[in-house]
């Protein structure tokens, strides 16, 4: 069994590319990487990771700020593991809000999730003014959540 991970889940977005018409709006990225699973390539989790959620906008002025003001992680369980044995499907996890949210891969974390981030921003000029809100959504990162490293 190898030591806990602790990843980090980062989430970019661009002032004035919000979600509209089921377009995705938004990119992440595990840091670091995690391994991928070499019977079908899917990126894998253990009892024992963490990942901590943040998100880093990028305003059309420099000089202006973005914060993101809602947002919520939703998680369907998906199936088997990559190990053969039977996850529930279906299940579902919730988190609002979502920013500077660490959670633990826990043993009723097994098996094989995608999940889906949707948040608001605003877009804060330099005297605070809020110059625009908007939504953005990422669907459908996998990760498949096991038993334990190598």
């Amino acid at each position: 069994m190898s030591d806990p991970v602790n990843y980090t889940f980062t989430t970019f977005f661009n002032q004035g590319d919000p979600q509209s018409r089921a377009t995705v709006s938004a990119t992440g990225k595990f840091t670091p990487e995690p391994p991928r699973s070499p019977l079908n390539n899917k990126r894998v989790l253990n009892v024992g990771d963490t990942v901590t959620f943040k998100f880093l906008g990028t305003p059309t002025d420099p000089s202006n700020t973005v914060t993101v003001t809602a947002s919520a992680f939703i998680a369907i369980c998906k199936g088997i593991l990559s190990n053969g044995k039977e996850a529930p499907i279906g299940t579902a996890k919730t988190i609002c809000p979502v920013d500077g949210i660490t959670i633990t891969m826990t043993d009723d974390s097994l098996g094989f999730w995608g999940f889906t981030i949707s948040f608001t921003a605003d877009f804060t000029d330099a005297s605070g003014t809020v110059i625009s809100s908007e939504f953005f959504y990422l669907p459908d990162p996998e990760v498949d959540i096991q038993t334990g490293g190598g």
